[in-house]
């Protein structure tokens, strides 16, 4: 008898599920209200390794597409890391889950309404993260590394509030 295949992903039992549930729902009501009604079901994946640089998937947002949300009325996936996740801490959960959130993003029209689709369901879209740089091209170059100057004003503001008032 051959062995089973493993599967990559699956949907988070319904006891992981309600607690995932209740913290995106709490982090949607604080900070992303925009995501009050979008259908968000968490899964975990299994098959995230580290890659050639020593990084490894923690999480991953997901859009669905047009079938699977007719099928299944979910809009977005929050994929979790089966192997990791479960050995975070709860700053560090709650922090992961707040960061997929930012990647979930309506999509709206020229009235600044939420785009609909012809089945009346809100258009979704995945957001690219705000800042992204090697540590190298920081060090080598500081200030002039392209788009580092609204990060490093952010970053000023958001860490230094103090400093930054005084200035």
């Amino acid at each position: 008898m051959s062995a089973a295949k493993k599967v990559s992903c699956e949907i988070v039992d319904a006891e992981t599920a309600a607690g995932l549930e209740s913290l995106a729902a709490d982090l949607i009501e604080r900070n992303h209200r925009h995501l009050r009604d979008a259908n968000i079901k968490f899964a975990w994946n299994h098959s995230w390794q580290e890659d050639a640089d020593g990084h490894t998937t923690l999480g991953q947002a997901k859009k669905v597409g047009d079938l699977e949300r007719d099928a299944t009325g979910i809009d977005l996936y929050i994929l979790l890391n089966s192997e990791f996740y479960p050995e975070m801490d709860e700053a560090e959960r709650v922090a992961l889950i707040d960061h997929e959130l930012c990647h979930c993003e309506v999509i709206y029209d020229s009235n600044s309404d939420p785009m609909r689709d012809v089945k009346d369901r809100i258009c979704y879209r995945l957001r690219k993260h705000d800042f992204q740089e090697f540590a190298a091209i920081v060090r080598r170059h500081g200030k002039a590394t392209p788009g580092f100057v609204g990060f490093s004003k952010l970053a000023q503001l958001q860490l230094f509030p103090q400093e930054a008032s005084d200035s």
